[in-house]
């Protein structure tokens, strides 16, 4: 197998539905309007279970019987050495976000499905993330 990395996944979508790679992996956003376009082919969703509204129909990897649930991640990183009260500060920050309308289109029009995890359990859930990711590497050969 060899493995291509794109800056984005818009450009793994043009990439696939030019016929230069075989299968893309991406996030739902950036494949859908070639997608409901015809030009490439949904062939599974790595949620838990599957997506409402638009998604409905399509099915999940573990249904068609590939253990794999994989979220798209964004994160927001600050320096260390911030105190509680700075933390706290960045949180409210985040949470107006979260709430913002505007981001909420943005949410919806790019399937989103928002689960925010919070400082600390964020930490954990970055290195229990990590340790999976890099188990499944090393055990399909792509990682030592």
């Amino acid at each position: 197998m060899i493995a291509v990395v794109y800056n984005s996944g818009s450009d793994v979508s043009a990439q696939v539905a030019g016929g230069h790679v075989d299968v893309g992996i991406t996030s739902i956003g950036s494949a859908m309007p070639l997608i409901q376009a015809g030009k490439l082919r949904m062939l599974g969703i790595a949620s838990p279970e599957r997506l409402a509204g638009e998604l409905k129909d399509y099915p999940t990897l573990r249904e068609q019987g590939l253990d794999f649930v994989t979220a798209n991640s964004y994160t927001v990183l600050v320096p260390n050495g911030l105190t509680l009260e700075q933390i706290a500060f960045w949180t409210r920050a985040l949470d107006k976000v979260l709430a913002d309308p505007d981001f909420k289109i943005e949410l919806e029009r790019n399937f989103w499905v928002p689960q925010p995890i919070r400082y600390p359990d964020s930490v954990k859930w970055l290195q229990d993330d990590y340790d999976e990711n890099r188990a499944i590497l090393k055990e399909i050969g792509l990682a030592q």
